[in-house]
């Protein structure tokens, strides 16, 4: 039985024998790229998972909405609203 703690596991009905792992860079992934994260058809997830914590780097993220907003009047008059301190 597969332990989700555990990538190593025996195999279903077996209490004894060889153990089998399944390492982060042997799991692809199959489906259509991913244009938000960068992730792409067979990246592997080990791959997936640093783009993905790659994205979520708080000084980055911060960077991104503050020039988004700097960007765009539509969010910098959401903003405005929402703190009720429009000009």
């Amino acid at each position: 039985m597969v332990n989700i703690y555990n990538p190593c596991y025996t195999p279903e009905g077996q209490t004894a024998g060889p153990v089998y792992c399944i390492g982060t860079n042997n799991i692809k992934y199959t489906g259509p790229n991913l244009p938000n994260t960068g992730i792409e058809t067979n990246d592997n997830l080990t791959v997936a998972l640093q783009k993905i914590d790659a994205d979520l780097d708080p000084t980055l993220l911060a960077q991104t909405i503050l020039t988004a907003i700097g960007n765009s009047v539509q969010l910098q008059t959401a903003l405005c609203n929402l703190l009720n301190q429009c000009p």
